[in-house]
């Protein structure tokens, strides 16, 4: 009786001890699939981000964005009076500005509120090209837009004046 009951133990423990080895088995062969997975994806997520900051830092590109920024001055200030308009009305308030007796930054305040007219005439322009584009006849949303866009400058104009106004009296 006394050997049945120690061999039964016996295969109880090594059944224990095989069920141990196949769960460190598993586990290790788990954690070396998941290590070899995770290194994959770390070097297709670095070639990805290796070859997307190569597009974004391109010489050419920042070369390229400089010329449609250039053209689209030019196209403004030839074919919108205003636009020249405030362009003459900034050089002689950066003149002013040499002249009269107020702190760097109250300086910096009044040509950017001239500046800041500028933006907001080449928004107005762009907004008033896209409207004109899609179509010539009379609509009521279209001329809203152009309204609204109009409003903008007007408020920026009144925004400068404003700024000029506090500063000098």
């Amino acid at each position: 009786m006394q050997t049945m009951i120690s061999l039964k133990n016996k295969k109880n423990f090594n059944l224990k001890k095989s069920k141990t080895y196949f769960l460190k088995f598993v586990f290790l062969s788990l954690f070396l699939f998941l290590k070899k997975v995770i290194f994959l994806m770390v070097f297709k997520i670095k070639s990805i981000l290796e070859k997307t900051l190569k597009k974004i830092f391109s010489i050419k590109k920042l070369f390229k964005s400089t010329q449609f920024a250039l053209n689209g001055l030019k196209i403004v200030y030839k074919n919108e009076v205003a636009f020249r308009q405030e362009c003459f009305i900034l050089f002689f308030s950066i003149l002013i500005t040499f002249f009269i007796n107020v702190s760097k930054v109250e300086k910096i305040l009044m040509i950017g509120s001239i500046v800041f007219i500028l933006i907001i005439e080449i928004i107005n322009t762009a907004i008033e090209k896209v409207v004109n584009r899609i179509g010539t006849e009379k609509n009521i949303l279209s001329g809203e837009a152009k309204d609204i866009s109009a409003s903008a400058v007007f408020v920026s104009i009144l925004l400068a004046f404003f700024i000029w106004f506090i500063i000098l009296f």
